[in-house]
């Protein structure tokens, strides 16, 4: 959690938790979006085509940060 805005700048820590960090990587939660959507997942055969690498099977939805 960040220091209070209202204390002089010096005294300011940046202080972020672990799990804070990995809820800032968008990546999961679209990729867990895409492969629940209907429209997605009927125009490229299946959930298994979206993902973060270009691999088989293709087609093959990649999606990147």
């Amino acid at each position: 959690m960040f220091a209070d805005p209202r204390s002089p700048p010096e005294r300011h820590r940046f202080v972020v938790a672990t799990e804070d960090l990995s809820r800032a990587d968008p990546v999961p939660a679209i990729l867990a979006w895409l492969r629940a959507h209907p429209a997605v997942t009927a125009a490229l055969g299946g959930p298994d085509r979206v993902g973060a690498y270009s691999e088989e099977p293709y087609p093959r939805l990649r999606v990147a940060y």
